[in-house]
């Protein structure tokens, strides 16, 4: 019975003790977070290490965020995370801090009046699911998820010139059902 005992703790041992030992262990690189009047700003280097044009040329162009602001260094450049007005967007600066694009994702029935009438005219049996805007500045380019019963599609939307970028069949009409009910938008 002792045995058997012994047994169970030497188990129990073996099972928790990595589970303490790697949840004791960071394995994320380090996060800086800075508060300033009501902005959370979090970075993965100091603040006094994002290139002081980036940050100038994003305060520039985005005015009005108010919130969490989260930059990210890589090779490439700053990437820049943040809400405005309730919205997701993203920035890309190069390492110099130039403006080079931004993202902006949204729900299909939220898409301007133009593109989305254009839409609605050429696939006519679809429903805009997500739509994510490119901008550069001066040209914009909308990403859409469109859902039928049967398939989803990919376009690109760009001064009025629609390419199909991808295209998917989804299956019987059971599986859809579900997915178009909770996932798209009219």
């Amino acid at each position: 019975m002792k045995a058997c005992r012994l047994l169970c703790y030497w188990c129990f041992g073996l099972i928790l003790v990595p589970c303490f030992t790697f949840g004791q262990t960071d394995i994320r690189p380090s996060a800086f977070t800075y508060n300033d009047q009501g902005n959370t700003i979090s970075s993965n280097v100091p603040l006094n290490e994002i290139n002081i044009h980036a940050w100038r040329n994003f305060h520039r162009i985005f005015r009005t965020v108010a919130g969490d602001e989260n930059w990210f260094y890589s090779d490439q450049g700053y990437r820049v995370a943040f809400l405005q007005k309730g919205y997701h967007y993203e920035a890309y600066f190069d390492d110099r801090g130039s403006y080079r694009y931004s993202l902006h994702h949204y729900a299909g029935k939220e898409i301007p009046r133009e593109p989305g009438d254009l839409l609605k005219r050429k696939y006519p049996d679809y429903q805009l699911n997500v739509v994510t805007e490119i901008t550069d500045g001066e040209k914009i380019v909308y990403l859409v998820r469109m859902v039928s019963p049967t398939t989803i599609k990919t376009i690109s939307l760009c001064d009025g010139d629609i390419q199909l970028i991808g295209e998917e069949n989804i299956g019987s009409g059971i599986e859809t059902a579900s997915l178009t009910s909770r996932q798209s938008y009219r």
